[in-house]
């Protein structure tokens, strides 16, 4: 009997030790995922005036965009993503598909030359960018 009691405290310790386990796993996984939100969006909303105003055609926010660029932590924290993370930490493939083409969209809307608002690709690289954001959220929303 003594047997039996002990062999079913070892299950029920084992049981409990995976439970926890892998509730700590799925907080981690939000946790990284809530951050991946976060940087994303963070980005997004700091980059809006600068998209609405190419959108626009007004020229004079290239610079200022430009300046603002070189030190700000969320082009460093979307670079980080765009270069530091390996495509096996994203939490799907789409995700990590849609954030390339969402990124490589914005780093080329950026680097565009001075008169890119007569540049034959800025539609195409604005449709982009909305493709790739759109996508980005859908991945990340589903996983």
């Amino acid at each position: 009997m003594g047997t039996v009691l002990a062999i079913l405290a070892a299950w029920g310790l084992a049981r409990l030790e995976y439970r926890l386990a892998t509730e700590a796993a799925r907080l981690k996984a939000n946790r990284e995922l809530a951050t991946l939100n976060d940087i994303i969006e963070g980005f997004e909303e700091w980059s809006a005036d600068f998209v609405k105003d190419m959108r626009l055609g007004k020229i004079e926010t290239r610079v200022g965009y430009a300046r603002a660029v070189l030190n700000d932590p969320h082009i460093h924290a979307m670079s980080d993503l765009g270069t530091h993370i390996p495509i096996t930490s994203w939490p799907s493939i789409a995700a990590y598909m849609a954030f390339k083409q969402y990124w490589f969209a914005m780093c080329n809307l950026r680097n565009l030359p001075d008169d890119s608002l007569l540049h034959p690709k800025l539609p195409d690289l604005l449709a982009r960018r909305d493709a790739g954001l759109a996508a980005l959220r859908e991945a990340l929303e589903s996983d």
